[in-house]
């Protein structure tokens, strides 16, 4: 962990889950969000993912640095399929393909030894992140950009259940929610 600052576990957990879910193939590079990207977010005819922990309270141990997240991954799709599109319902197709890729990487279950290697699946890939890729200036500076990840641990994920909305009118769009509840740390604590 740095040691003139304390990461931002917010971030950290965005960015690692969003890792983790690029690893498995449930999102695009281009298609999946955290919250304060400044990318653009209008590709919705393929789908876009947005992953947010808004809201935290501090763990067991106040002073610990661990902090439990509410984490809300909210996925969009085009609702209209493509007017050469011969099967009208791909679109649902692939919006239910991308959630369930998506709840199969986060190993949504009952199973509490799946919990907890889904949250070290969640550590890895994170922890992957402050780690150049190869020796290109994009992957040393994407590297640099997240060398505050090297040290950061997620400690427990539980699924709390999802919402569903109605296409939203400005954008044609089905709407799926998946809520979480994932405590994280910026400290390795393996």
């Amino acid at each position: 962990m740095a040691s003139d600052y304390i990461p931002n576990t917010g971030t950290q957990l965005e960015r690692a889950v969003r890792a983790l879910l690029l690893t498995a193939g449930a999102v695009g590079l281009t298609d999946c969000f955290i919250s304060n990207e400044n990318r653009d977010r209008s590709t919705l005819a393929s789908g876009i993912t947005d992953i947010l922990a808004f809201q935290s309270t501090t763990a067991e141990a106040e002073d610990s640095g661990n902090e439990k997240f509410t984490v809300r991954i909210t996925t969009k799709y085009g609702a209209i399929a493509q007017p050469e599109e011969p099967n009208p319902s791909l679109n649902r197709i692939e919006i239910d393909k991308r959630i369930g890729k998506m709840m199969l990487a986060l190993g949504v279950g009952n199973s509490s030894n799946m919990r907890a290697e889904t949250c070290s699946a969640i550590t890895i890939a994170g922890r992957a992140l402050a780690i150049a890729t190869d020796g290109s200036d994009a992957a040393i500076q994407d590297a640099a950009n997240n060398e505050d990840m090297s040290d950061f641990t997620c400690l427990s994920l539980r699924y709390l259940g999802m919402s569903r909305g109605e296409p939203d009118d400005a954008s044609c769009a089905w709407v799926e929610v998946r809520n979480f509840e994932i405590s994280a740390c910026p400290s390795n604590v393996d």
